[in-house]
């Protein structure tokens, strides 16, 4: 767990250097006024504080996912149905645990990062992209909050995927009672991330990155026809 979670903080790193920089850049080299500095400084604590929100969550994210695949793992090994069920009631309330206390915090992340695309993208497009190493240094820090999107969507999938996985499961007898009444008892519990009574699944976190792709490729034509 924390091998894969340490892993996420590569990226969430390399994507705040990154913001870090570009706002470095616009205001050392765009002419930006001395004062904005201070902005830069600014700019640096905040977005550290936002990417400390984001790995948080993944780490968090990270953590629930290995639960799921130990839970699969001691089923294939050692299978017994009221253990199994047992255990599986542990993990659901485990998660939901979970999402609730970061629920919130999930919805200020993605809501803030939303918004932060929103200001930055009509700035340049209504008034001028003379400042876009200053825009791009926000939008690289939303590529964190992608990144949260689909890990949070990862655990709903990974619960999802457990009941053909037992169902795939060889025991002494091919027809088994007991485990179509776990498959069956696991599918219908919708054991995934929940944000409020939302449940993040891939095809969401796929839709939200086609849905920004349009954005940006629309953003980008508009920009290029005022060259």
């Amino acid at each position: 767990w924390r091998d894969a979670s340490r892993r996420f903080s590569c990226p969430i790193v390399a994507f705040w250097l990154a913001g870090v920089i570009l706002r470095g850049y616009a205001v050392t080299i765009e002419g930006v006024p001395w004062y904005a500095l201070l902005d830069l400084a600014v700019f640096a604590f905040t977005s550290a504080v936002f990417m400390g929100l984001m790995y948080s969550i993944l780490h968090m994210s990270c953590a629930m996912t290995k639960i799921v695949d130990a839970y699969c793992l001691h089923s294939a090994n050692n299978f017994d149905l009221e253990e199994s069920l047992g255990e599986w009631n542990s993990i659901q309330s485990l998660i939901r645990m979970v999402c609730r206390d970061v629920g919130v915090s999930f919805l200020i992340l993605l809501t803030t990062a939303l918004g932060m695309l929103l200001l930055s993208a009509s700035d340049m497009v209504f008034h001028s992209a003379e400042l876009l190493c200053w825009h791009s240094s926000t939008v690289v820090l939303t590529l964190g909050a992608l990144l949260t999107f689909f890990k949070a969507a990862e655990v709903t999938e990974e619960c999802v995927r457990v009941p053909s996985y037992i169902n795939s499961l060889t025991f002494h007898n091919d027809i088994d009672t007991g485990r179509h009444f776990l498959v069956q008892y696991i599918t219908y519990s919708a054991t995934g991330f929940y944000v409020g009574e939302v449940r993040l699944t891939g095809a969401m976190a796929l839709k939200l990155t086609y849905t920004a792709g349009l954005a940006a490729f629309a953003i980008l034509t508009k920009l290029n026809s005022n060259i």
